[in-house]
């Protein structure tokens, strides 16, 4: 049976423990390695942050605390996390640990680190849009070395691409999944949503609100008719009913839809606070899981309020945590899980 159908049917069974005896549990863990990255993104200010890292030993030690105390799943991002020289031992020691492990990467690095990236089991690549959009918002160079990713993954690994609708790059939803049936990789959308200590300018960049929902109703059409999206539609419809784009998260409850952040999942930032996501970061108090350790630092997790949000990532997991199983049905086959 593959780590990723085992990991997920533990993932369901902890989560109904959850919903009937209210036991909390870190299925998912997000961990920032690192805030260096090679681009300098429009809409993202984490590079500007320059927190300090954990270490390779560290990080080692956090794995056996996490897979402890139950998680399951395992996502890398920054920064650029492929920029961290032991980037492969990090993966490598996941591994053994026998956590589903997800990357996310502008894949600028990806052709320098193909090796390293063995153990990974799902990656996540950047993709704004056309050349001339990804590198405006980027650098020069950036698309095509992001495409040479594209081709030196897709044909062997679970692949997907991210692209932020901003009003550059809506128009660009087509072109992307031409790409995706082209090279054999699933496209997934989200909408601008980091708070203001990770993200930048979305007032400058947000589309049309108009424009946003009739992009997002296209998707859905386009994901019913077969298209290579991964984003759920139970995501896709959610966002289209988002009330306001520019306030990313709210403390009122949309719709039916409960919010499992620090419940069932969280994120640790780079270095080593842990909050229940990454829109809270530096919004409310954090535990550090270095000097309080891992289960201390989840314990103490708490949203403030928050009950909602915009976020793809989050959505998605509150969306599988509620055990619809149409959105599982439609996630597991996002991912491409093998028995």
């Amino acid at each position: 049976m593959s780590i990723g159908f085992q990991n997920m049917w533990r993932m369901g069974f902890s989560t109904a423990l959850f919903r009937v005896f209210g036991l909390r549990a870190p299925l998912n863990v997000m961990i920032s390695l690192t805030d260096r990255c090679t681009c300098l993104c429009k809409y993202c200010r984490i590079p500007l942050r320059k927190s300090s890292e954990m270490t390779l030993e560290q990080l080692k030690e956090l794995f056996g605390e996490m897979r402890r105390a139950g998680t399951a799943r395992l996502g890398l991002w920054g920064g650029e996390p492929l920029i961290r020289e032991d980037i492969g031992d990090i993966i490598e020691n996941a591994r053994t640990r026998g956590f589903y492990i997800s990357v996310d990467t502008n894949g600028e690095l990806v052709a320098q680190k193909l090796a390293e990236l063995e153990n990974a089991d799902h990656l996540v690549i950047s993709l704004d849009g056309k050349k001339e959009n990804h590198d405006a918002n980027r650098h020069k160079g950036a698309f095509d070395a992001a495409m040479e990713a594209i081709r030196l993954t897709a044909p062997s690994k679970r692949l997907w691409t991210i692209s932020v609708l901003t009003r550059h790059t809506i128009g660009d939803v087509d072109y992307i999944l031409d790409l995706a049936r082209q090279y054999g990789f699933m496209a997934t959308f989200q909408v601008l949503h980091h708070n203001e200590v990770l993200g930048a300018g979305p007032a400058d960049l947000a589309p049309e609100d108009r424009k946003l929902r009739q992009t997002i109703k296209a998707l859905i059409k386009a994901k019913l008719n077969g298209a290579p999206i991964a984003n759920t539609i139970h995501y896709l419809k959610f966002i289209r009913g988002w009330p306001q784009y520019t306030h990313p998260a709210t403390c009122a409850q949309i719709g039916s839809l409960n919010c499992f952040a620090g419940d069932l999942f969280c994120n640790i930032d780079t270095n080593g606070d842990l909050y229940p996501c990454s829109l809270l970061v530096g919004k409310v108090p954090a535990r550090n899981v270095l000097k309080n350790g891992f289960v201390e630092a989840f314990k103490a997790t708490s949203r403030m309020g928050c009950k909602s949000c915009d976020a793809s990532c989050y959505v998605e997991y509150n969306h599988l945590h509620s055990l619809n199983p149409a959105a599982v049905w439609d996630f597991a086959r996002s991912v491409r899980l093998k028995i």
